[in-house]
């Protein structure tokens, strides 16, 4: 059952950090400006930035320990 647990919390720590890039890249593209209105460049560089160091770090929380 733990194990289980552990499993499914590394998944989604992963998952995670996918979706995070993935908005990151739709930054990127422009795609994301059609639901969120940036008022400045730099705002959307900013966000840009935190979606990939939130990535960053919830690919690094998904490794399991060994």
């Amino acid at each position: 059952m733990k194990i289980a647990k552990l499993t499914t919390k590394h998944f989604l720590f992963g998952l995670g950090g996918i979706t995070s890039y993935v908005i990151a890249y739709l930054t990127m593209l422009g795609t994301v400006q059609q639901y969120i209105f940036f008022e400045d460049p730099m705002n959307e560089m900013l966000f840009f930035c935190a979606a990939c160091m939130l990535g960053a770090l919830c690919i690094f929380s998904a490794i399991p320990r060994r």
